[in-house]
């Protein structure tokens, strides 16, 4: 299955990013691992190809309004 490294910068603690990022995955058919580090996310991300590009297309489309 491929795999995408997705890096996200700025404000993304505190502000609903990951629930926000969960509920496009589940949208998406989309499975992986979610971590913060001091910069920003990061996003390892599983699925079919057109499920990925989907899904990190609406990533920037549906950010939580504080992020």
């Amino acid at each position: 299955m491929p795999d995408k490294a997705i890096w996200i910068r700025g404000v993304v603690q505190g502000v609903g990013f990951r629930p926000a990022i969960w509920h496009l995955a589940k949208q998406y058919s989309v499975t992986g691992e979610v971590w913060n580090d001091g910069f920003g996310m990061m996003i390892h991300a599983f699925g079919t190809e057109t499920d990925l590009d989907a899904f990190i297309r609406q990533i920037p489309l549906q950010l939580p309004p504080l992020a």
